[in-house]
């Protein structure tokens, strides 16, 4: 059995079968579905993509070009660098993009197993004046 911590109006699950959905935006923990990308280890997976497949600078060389940004073209550790920064700072911005689309396109209800989580009486309930429905 799984657990809806609600509000009293919570009996609405009940009388007519429904169950609300939260967008993302409006959970009230800003952490909800948020993540991120680990730069040091995207360096080293890049760094050994190269090692195994030099002809890789190549096509990184064309994307710098592509966008504009400048290198030192006697320099492969710097190609390498300059790289990684914008593939860094091209998925710095993915977890936003992400975020936003699903914001619009989905709904979370949150749930939980267990009965007795004060926590949950706390956030979910009206601060402590509601109920659980046990589904």
């Amino acid at each position: 059995m799984i657990y809806k911590y609600c509000r009293i109006d919570g009996f609405d699950i009940l009388i007519n079968s429904r169950l609300r959905l939260s967008r993302i935006a409006g959970l009230n923990d800003p952490f909800e579905l948020a993540f991120g990308i680990d730069e040091d280890g995207a360096y080293l997976n890049i760094q050994n993509e190269y090692r195994e497949d030099p002809y890789l600078m190549q096509t990184w060389i064309s994307v710098l070009d592509e966008r504009g940004i400048s290198y030192d073209q006697a320099s492969p550790a710097d190609i390498l660098d300059k790289f990684t920064e914008f593939q860094i700072s091209d998925f710095r911005s993915l977890p936003n993009i992400l975020r936003e689309r699903w914001n619009q396109s989905m709904g979370i209800a949150c749930m939980s197993e267990a009965v007795d989580v004060i926590q949950m009486w706390a956030h979910y309930t009206d601060n402590h004046k509601g109920i659980v429905v046990g589904l």
